[in-house]
C-alpha cells in the first residue's frame, strides 16, 4: 500500500442541495485529506444543478438528465473516480455530516488489515 494512501468520495445529490453542501463541508475538513470528491446529480431540480455547479473547482459534478437510482449514480461515479486515479472510494451519503477524523480512521483500517478489504463507517 501507499505510505500515504489516498482517499476520494462519491456523493449523490437528489433534490437534497442543503443537506450534500453540508456534507462537502465535512469532507473539506477531514483531517486526513480527500483527494477528490465526484458529485451526481440525480436529475434534481434546476437549483441544486446550479448550486453544484458554483463549486465545480471542488468537485467533480455529473449531471444526469433524469433520476437512475442511487446504486446506478454511485456506480457512475465509482467508474469518474477510477478513471481519475482514485485507488480508495468513499462512498458518502448526502445527509451524512462525517466527523473530522472519519477518513483517517478508515485509511487506517485499510491499512491495517491490507489491500483487499472493505471498510465502513457506523454513525451513531
Amino acid at each position: 500500500m501507499n505510505a500515504t494512501p489516498e482517499v476520494w468520495a462519491v456523493v449523490v445529490n437528489y433534490n437534497c442541495i442543503s443537506d450534500t453542501l453540508l456534507c462537502l463541508q465535512h469532507l473539506r475538513a477531514q483531517s486526513a485529506p480527500v483527494a477528490g470528491v465526484i458529485v451526481v446529480d440525480n436529475g434534481s431540480a434546476e437549483g441544486d444543478v446550479d448550486a453544484l455547479r458554483s463549486i465545480t473547482a471542488e468537485i467533480t459534478l455529473i449531471e444526469l438528465p433524469v433520476n437512475l437510482g442511487f446504486g446506478p449514480a454511485n456506480n457512475i461515479g465509482i467508474r469518474e473516480a477510477l478513471k481519475l486515479g482514485a485507488r480508495h472510494l468513499w462512498l458518502v451519503n448526502a445527509d451524512v455530516f462525517a466527523p473530522p477524523d472519519a477518513a483517517a480512521s478508515m485509511l487506517d483500517a485499510l491499512q491495517a488489515f491490507g489491500p483487499r478489504c472493505i471498510v465502513g463507517s457506523h454513525l451513531v
